[in-house]
């Protein structure tokens, strides 16, 4: 194996654009931060928003430029917003 195939993985690009603003917005949306209720949001955001994989280092570095645009911006804030407010209703940490 070459030194590139040892670095290669497979990535979903959205969840990591999404990680940028997971903390921010759940705060804003008043939910709780804690473990449970930040997984449970972030499953549910995802399961609302396309998945994007990528295998390459070229390939990740253009989606994340991708998904950086202003839709797609306004897509992961609805996405993490939506799922905080049904979160934050129906919590499930003790």
């Amino acid at each position: 194996m070459d030194n590139i195939e040892s670095r290669l993985e497979l990535v979903n690009v959205a969840e990591g654009m999404l990680d940028l603003y997971l903390d921010p917005l759940i705060l804003a949306a008043g939910c709780c931060n804690c473990v449970r209720c930040r997984l449970d949001v972030k499953a549910i955001a995802l399961n609302d928003f396309k998945a994007h994989y990528v295998v390459t280092e070229r390939g990740e570095a253009m989606s994340r430029a991708m998904l950086a645009a202003s839709q797609s911006v306004a897509d992961i804030t609805m996405a993490i917003t939506k799922a905080a407010l049904y979160v934050k209703g129906r919590p499930r940490h003790k």
